[in-house]
């Protein structure tokens, strides 16, 4: 939900976002942001699931590809924003998870609360859906 409001409120503002999940050609993708996007969000949600430690990597994971693709794109001129979800921060490669020049900022969404979960009823629910599962939630 986070993402998808940060994606929201840049396209508001005029700013690209690209929103990516996984089975990403990283050569094309940079290709892409330095001919035809420049500034940007680049959001990779789950991005363990390109980026998980080389220990525990599954057949055909572009770890490699994707570390290429940070180091090529940072050198670009274009103001790039980077963010990155994972449920699974213990499970990434230490080249991501331990280099803060790759993402230098960590945050940890924790579960709401029940006021929270209350207030997101609240806000996202027509009066008798909220009703009917507010118990519930």
């Amino acid at each position: 939900m986070l993402c998808s409001a940060i994606a929201k409120k840049a396209i508001e503002e005029k700013h690209s976002v690209l929103y990516l999940t996984n089975n990403v050609r990283f050569d094309i993708l940079q290709q892409f942001i330095e001919e035809l996007i420049g500034n940007c969000i680049v959001i990779f949600e789950d991005v363990d699931s390109i980026a998980a430690s080389r220990d525990i990597m599954v057949e055909g994971q572009g770890i490699s590809d994707f570390l290429q693709f940070l180091n090529g794109i940072s050198d670009s001129q274009a103001n790039i924003i980077f963010i990155a979800t994972t449920n699974y921060l213990d499970k990434l490669d230490k080249a991501i998870a331990n280099r803060p020049i790759r993402f230098n900022r960590k945050y940890e969404i924790k579960l709401p609360s029940d006021q929270q979960i209350a207030e997101l009823v609240e806000l996202y629910f027509n009066s008798e859906i909220k009703e009917l599962f507010a118990k519930e939630c």
